[in-house]
């Protein structure tokens, strides 16, 4: 399966160890371009990248990003 992950932080990078150590495919998505480079390397994520786009492929997603970085919608 391909899981797509937005935020590598404490609980995504968490999430996508998990995912990978059960032989998923792990797709990540950060704001900050070094923690992409810094997932990869560590070997949370098979790719990563700032780009949402790039989790077209993606079977599920889950976002992992604090409360405050997620816009708040409007009640009509």
């Amino acid at each position: 399966m391909n899981i797509g992950i937005v935020g590598l932080g404490l609980i995504g990078g968490s999430l996508a160890y998990d995912f990978r150590g059960l032989g998923h495919r792990v797709l990540g998505v950060s704001r900050q371009l070094q923690t992409c480079r810094d997932a990869v390397k560590l070997g949370a994520v098979d790719a990563a990248t700032s780009e949402l786009a790039s989790l077209r492929s993606a079977d599920v997603v889950f976002i992992c990003t604090p409360l405050s970085a997620i816009e708040r919608s409007q009640p009509n």
